[in-house]
């Protein structure tokens, strides 16, 4: 009897600390190696994949790209900040937008600052007055011009689609730093200067 409860103790003491994992109080306590998060890309040329089309991937340095074929990801967004960001292409500084979403694990969305994921993605987070509940991102494509296809983001919580009004002339940047103001949200020195 007493071996039955103490393996029954030991099995919530796991399940309270996975728990307190995915519900992102904190890290485990203790020597270990610290989780990196996971960078998530956009594949822009999603409709000229020969195999099945991906709109995501994720790429650690030196390696390819590794698809995701699923075109949602359900998490609670911690973290959005704007920076500059020289592309690999051009040599030119553009500014980028990286989401920290934690969904299980920490991943980095980043997508270029003007970029309809990006519009799409701000706007639908101006309708919301909190972020303690997960959301789903789900990303869609469109035809548009045949030459160039593009890729939105979606919002739904407690499974209703937002629906926020954007278009060409939407001051993304104005957006963005409301959000920032309300959700404090920015480069993690910026945010730890704030709060003291």
């Amino acid at each position: 009897m007493d071996n039955e409860i103490l393996a029954a103790l030991l099995g919530l003491r796991e399940d309270l600390r996975d728990l307190r994992q995915v519900l992102g109080q904190g890290q485990a306590l203790g020597f270990g190696k610290l989780e990196q998060p996971h960078y998530l890309f956009l594949n822009h040329d999603w409709w000229k994949t020969e195999a099945k089309p991906y709109v995501l991937y994720t790429k650690r340095e030196g390696e390819s790209r590794h698809p995701i074929f699923e075109r949602d990801l359900t998490g609670y967004i911690r973290n959005l900040y704007r920076r500059e960001q020289i592309q690999e292409k051009t040599g030119q500084n553009k500014p980028v937008l990286d989401i920290e979403i934690f969904a299980g694990r920490t991943y980095i969305l980043q997508t270029a600052f003007y970029s309809n994921v990006s519009i799409s993605l701000l706007s639908a987070l101006t309708e919301l007055e909190h972020l303690k509940e997960p959301l789903t991102l789900l990303f869609e494509t469109s035809q548009g011009k045949q030459s160039h296809p593009t890729i939105f983001c979606r919002v739904i919580t407690g499974g209703k689609r937002l629906n926020p009004k954007f278009d060409k002339s939407t001051d993304i940047k104005s957006i963005y730093e409301k959000l920032v103001q309300r959700f404090n949200f920015g480069p993690w020195q910026e945010r730890l200067d704030a709060q003291q």
